[in-house]
């Protein structure tokens, strides 16, 4: 089974009916069933939330609440009605893989090694961020028009990344940043947006972004949309200075330290009279010609030229490696830095910074939220006898509704992907244990799956030019090829699933709501086993369904597997609505894919309409038989 990374937990609390703090605990499966409005949505939004801001947004917006995945209003649409907390919270835990490229989904790779700590690569990355109402007042804002906004606008309060190294069983190392929005009524810092948020780092990352600055202090951090992208370092320049200039007087890669600090040239930088005396100090010890006395104002420069014509011909600032005249460089350093010292006037400077490990996890977050999270909804596209061009946002991705599928499939029909190939028919076997996988174009693993799930035998997409794109399917063994439009609704319901499934990486989450919608009941449970499949290929699968034959199949699956992965694989939760508030009940199955805690309403009804069926049939024949009598 592949080992891709996967959401193990996700988090809610405050957001539509999701009022009580909810942690699902997720699996490479997941199932959300229960009643209508029941909140299984909601879970999903939640999800689209976060992948709508990063993907779509302005990078000052902090939350999109509005765009083209979702809309769902203002804030106050989307809090929990009668909540008097104002407070809406997301949250999630990855848990890594094993994979050399950690991001599969960036255009520049994030590896283990840019995600690692002294080699030890990172297991679980987890993000909460905070929002509340723009226009409460509370909190410091850069933007005055979102202070003055009457709409209710959510503000990113608070965020925070955590990273966690192991070694085998043991934890190795623990990398974090916290951001928290300040105040209005810290009166002594004035909104900017370079201060706008309070920053706490761990150490490893502070030492990062503060070795080489005296006196360091971080004074705040700014965000994109609700992610890190910089802290911001308070240091005294004048410090910083004056021990480049100690260091280009002294170091033997002088001629590399040059540059300048605070708008001041390294070597223009005027020494004072104390240093002057220092360095003709040490250069009559050595019964050097000192430095001129002339000269109204002597720079680093005329200094180290001086200092490199009177050295001995191997020269203090060549041999450098000799142990005596690096002890004898150090030594001036310091005198040099302590005869500077008294004559410096502080310049508090600031410096943009990010730790390296923090920058890595915040690409990958949103790399995976733009490229790594996949969703068509229940409303599919339907089907047309021509597909129009269109401009294609990823040539993988068939779209929130499935209306890019023929260009995705005409685009990548000859690609070459790695995918398991659908169980025997006729075999009730451990398919989980068993499934073959193989790589092949993607017409020929859509064809095969579509031929196991009944619904054609052939599916071809063919570019027809400026007139856009064709699909034609074949429904019958050496049938004619027809458009989609003559053919039954369910192949083009079943067949974005099917491309857009086999194309994701491994590592991606796919979203379904209510996939079975226009599904035979066979083909629903063989639907299951293509899921099954993606999980195997090392896919993640969020399901939202009201179909009892698609969650049938995978208790079967279980009962057939000959040990626990299949149990492992899969999550069953049902969400009950009780009082406005939605709970979430994960179904417990056994090694023999029995339910243990069976929920009130969780398919009960079709077992409920059988057992009156044979109760209205039984009180049937016993009148009957009576009447006769």
């Amino acid at each position: 089974m592949e080992t891709a990374s996967m959401i193990k937990e996700w988090r809610v609390k405050n957001f539509k009916s999701l009022a009580q703090p909810n942690i699902l605990r997720l699996a490479k499966i997941n199932v959300i069933a229960g009643a209508n409005s029941s909140g299984k949505s909601s879970v999903i939004q939640s999800i689209l939330l976060l992948k709508q801001t990063l993907q779509y947004a302005a990078r000052s917006r902090a939350l999109a609440l509005n765009g083209p995945i979702l809309r769902l209003g203002d804030l106050d649409d989307v809090k929990h009605r009668g909540s008097t907390d104002p407070f809406i919270e997301f949250g999630f835990k990855v848990e890594f893989g094993e994979h050399e490229r950690v991001n599969q989904f960036a255009s520049r790779s994030t590896t283990l090694e840019g995600l690692a700590y002294r080699g030890n690569p990172w297991r679980h990355l987890d993000l909460s961020v905070t929002f509340a109402d723009s226009s409460s007042g509370t909190y410091l804002d850069a933007s005055p028009e979102e202070q003055s906004s009457k709409r209710s606008k959510p503000l990113l309060v608070s965020m925070a990344i955590d990273l966690k190294a192991q070694s085998g069983q043991q934890e190795q190392g623990h990398n974090f940043v916290r951001l928290s929005r300040r105040v209005t009524h810290d009166i002594s810092v004035a909104p900017t947006v370079l201060n706008q948020f309070e920053v706490a780092i761990d150490d490893a990352s502070y030492n990062e972004i503060t070795t080489d600055k005296p006196d360091p202090h971080i004074i705040g951090g700014a965000v994109q949309h609700f992610l890190p992208s910089w802290t911001v370092v308070q240091f005294d320049a004048a410090k910083l200075l004056i021990t480049k200039v100690a260091d280009y007087l002294t170091s033997r890669q002088g001629n590399t330290l040059l540059g300048s600090v605070a708008g001041v040239d390294v070597t223009d930088y005027p020494l004072p009279r104390d240093a002057v005396d220092v360095i003709n100090k040490w250069l009559l010890n050595k019964q050097l010609v000192g430095l001129t006395q002339q000269a109204q104002e002597i720079t680093a420069k005329q200094a180290r030229e001086v200092l490199q014509r009177h050295f001995r011909p191997k020269g203090l600032l060549s041999s450098i490696n000799d142990s005596d005249d690096a002890q004898e460089a150090v030594r001036l350093r310091e005198q040099l830095l302590s005869s500077m010292l008294p004559h410096l006037q502080p310049n508090p400077s600031l410096e943009i910074e990010q730790p390296r490990t923090i920058r890595n996890a915040t690409e990958y977050i949103r790399d995976f939220f733009t490229q790594g999270v996949r969703y068509l909804g229940p409303l599919r596209d339907a089907p047309r006898a021509v597909y129009p061009v269109e401009a294609l946002e990823n040539p993988t991705d068939v779209g929130y509704r499935g209306e890019h599928t023929a260009a995705v499939l005409e685009t990548n029909a000859g690609s070459v992907i790695l995918y398991h190939l659908p169980p025997p028919e006729g075999m009730d076997i451990d398919y989980i244990a068993t499934a073959e996988s193989e790589y092949g174009p993607l017409r020929d693993a859509v064809t095969k799956w579509l031929k196991y799930m009944g619904v054609a035998v052939e599916v071809r997409a063919i570019d027809t030019g400026v007139f856009g794109n064709e699909l034609r399917v074949s429904t019958e063994a050496e049938g004619a090829m027809h458009h989609l439009t003559n053919v039954g609704v369910g192949v083009s319901q079943v067949l974005p699933i099917v491309v857009n499934a086999l194309m994701a990486q491994p590592g991606t989450l796919l979203i379904f709501e209510q996939p079975e919608l226009h599904l035979h009941p066979k083909v629903q449970a063989r639907l299951a086993d293509f899921f099954v499949a993606l999980a195997l290929d090392g896919k993640q699968l969020v399901l939202e369904t009201h179909s009892e034959y698609l969650i049938d199949r995978l208790r079967l699956r279980i009962a057939l597997a000959e040990d626990d992965d299949a149990r492992e694989m899969i999550s069953i939760l049902f969400s009950e609505k009780r009082g406005g508030k939605t709970t979430f009940t994960p179904v417990e199955l056994t090694e023999y894919g029995a339910v243990t805690n069976w929920p009130k309403d969780f398919f009960e009804q079709s077992q409920r309409d059988v057992g009156r069926i044979l109760k209205a049939a039984s009180s049937k024949r016993r009148a009957r038989a009576e009447g006769k009598s």
